[in-house]
């Protein structure tokens, strides 16, 4: 009886006293809400596709994560689970580069990245710590930080008058080239290059393919080689990341209000682009620019997804014939008007903000489902937008 208890006396899972028990609880509350979104939808509660029914994971397929709730609300108060602080008091002047969570989870842990400007942000009485995830990718391990603060600082964020008489910047997405600014004046501001890490390591990916596929099943050389084959996935997506945070946090900084297209990426992943446009990230781009303009204090428009932004002429207005991709020029048969056809785009993404009356969306287009309820993540906050009629 006591060799099947096991160690802290838990029949069956002798390794639970080894584990912290906030663990539970967020599997617990994981649980919970897949439930509740099963159940809201067999109500009618909630539209778009069924939830899928909850499943255990599996330690060999699974993601090896794990989510920790800061329960005392405010770092570096009393019984607060986790504190970002220096190793030792006489240390406090130095970059911190530890965070001290739960004993059973690891204790001190050392950091690679200095979390001074963290630090700075939670000494703010409006910032509270809400959770940590801690994930591991392959041989890293990554701790992500959840925090409730305040607006941004007035001095970095764009005021009603600013955004109202801020003129309208149209965005064209492509794929030789990934997006184009444009007013509607017709002056082009920026082309924007992507990197195309998947192009780029295609080579690399396809010899890393071959080699898992010849190797044996549940041999140690297929394992090893199937950590080479992740670490090269894990190289073009941590370089598309980068690409898109650094593109999105300049254009919020720098323009008070946006003009995006509307583009039916899932629809478009089923052509023989699919690649490409999974190469480019045009929705994860759209999503994130969202975000961070409302953080910004600036707005994001988005035109119908019928507008025929490339066959209308931003000279004359005249819509013409469908465009194939290898035409690269814009011609107008009535005006003569030439121009790059995503110049022309995005000209024409500009215009239509100017003159066409507005009305408000919940959320941008392209996080909508078919029946146009949101997906998952539905309960969590959106950041407005407004969807400009064709």
């Amino acid at each position: 009886m006591e060799a099947l208890a096991g160690r802290g006396g838990y029949s069956g899972l002798p390794w639970r006293a080894e584990v912290f028990q906030g663990v539970f609880e967020e599997a617990c509350v994981d649980l919970g809400r897949a439930l509740e979104a099963r159940a809201d939808w067999f109500k009618g509660e909630r539209k778009g596709a069924c939830p899928g029914k909850a499943s255990f994971k599996k330690r060999a397929t699974s993601r090896a994560s794990f989510r920790i709730r800061n329960k005392a609300g405010v770092t570096g108060t009393t019984g607060a689970t986790v504190r970002f602080r220096p190793l030792r008091q006489e240390d406090a002047g130095i970059p911190c580069r530890a965070v001290r969570l739960p004993h059973k989870v690891g204790g001190v842990i050392r950091l690679r990245e200095d979390t001074r400007r963290l630090r700075r942000l939670l000494a703010k009485p409006e910032t509270v710590l809400r959770f940590v995830t801690i994930s591991r990718d392959l041989d890293r391990w990554t701790i992500s930080v959840t925090l409730e603060t305040g607006p941004l600082h007035e001095a970095h964020r764009f005021s009603p008058e600013e955004v109202a008489n801020a003129p309208a910047v149209g965005i064209d997405r492509g794929l030789t080239t990934f997006a184009v600014l444009a007013t509607a004046e017709g002056v082009e501001l920026e082309r924007v290059t992507h990197p195309r890490p998947l192009r780029a390591q295609l080579p690399r990916l396809r010899r890393a393919s071959r080699a898992h596929a010849r190797k044996v099943k549940g041999s140690a050389n297929r394992r090893r080689a199937q950590r080479r084959l992740q670490r090269v996935h894990r190289r073009i997506r941590n370089v598309r990341e980068d690409f898109v945070r650094r593109v999105t946090s300049r254009l919020a900084k720098t323009h008070g209000r946006l003009v995006l297209e509307t583009l039916c990426t899932k629809g478009l992943m089923r052509t023989r682009l699919a690649r490409s446009i999974a190469d480019s990230a045009w929705a994860r781009f759209a999503t994130r620019l969202a975000r961070r303009v409302q953080w910004h204090g600036g707005e994001v428009l988005y035109a119908a997804r019928t507008y025929p932004s490339t066959r209308r002429c931003s000279a004359c207005g005249v819509v013409g014939d469908a465009l194939p991709l290898s035409q690269r020029q814009f011609h107008c048969a009535r005006c003569g008007f030439e121009a790059d056809r995503d110049t022309n785009a995005a000209i024409n993404l500009a215009k239509l903000a100017e003159t066409t009356p507005l009305h408000a969306a919940e959320k941008p287009p392209e996080a909508q489902n078919a029946c146009g309820g949101g997906s998952a993540g539905a309960g969590r906050s959106r950041p407005s937008s407004v969807e400009l009629p064709s």
